[in-house]
């Protein structure tokens, strides 16, 4: 009796070398992530305006990740509200 399904995973054509400037941006898992790759001897960097959950905060310090080899973006859960009563803002 087999207890789990096998599953046969193809190799990636994408792969990361040590030499990749790796830049990630969004959630704690980012910087968790990031910590792990740095054990590992990759040039990597996380959150360099801290942790971000939403897309919209991420959106804005997106251009954070434009110097990079690999972009890593990660979403957490959490929502985003607008004052519906305040004028947009020019960000």
């Amino acid at each position: 009796m087999k207890l789990y399904t096998p599953i046969t995973i193809q190799p990636s054509s994408f792969t990361i070398r040590y030499q990749d400037s790796i830049r990630m941006l969004g959630s704690c898992f980012s910087d968790y992530m990031a910590k792990q790759m740095k054990t590992c001897f990759f040039n990597v960097e996380s959150n360099p305006v801290g942790t971000l959950f939403n897309p919209i905060s991420i959106a804005h310090h997106s251009d954070y990740l434009v110097s990079a080899d690999v972009a890593v973006i990660t979403f957490g859960t959490a929502w985003v509200y607008i004052d519906r009563l305040l004028p947009p803002s020019d960000d």
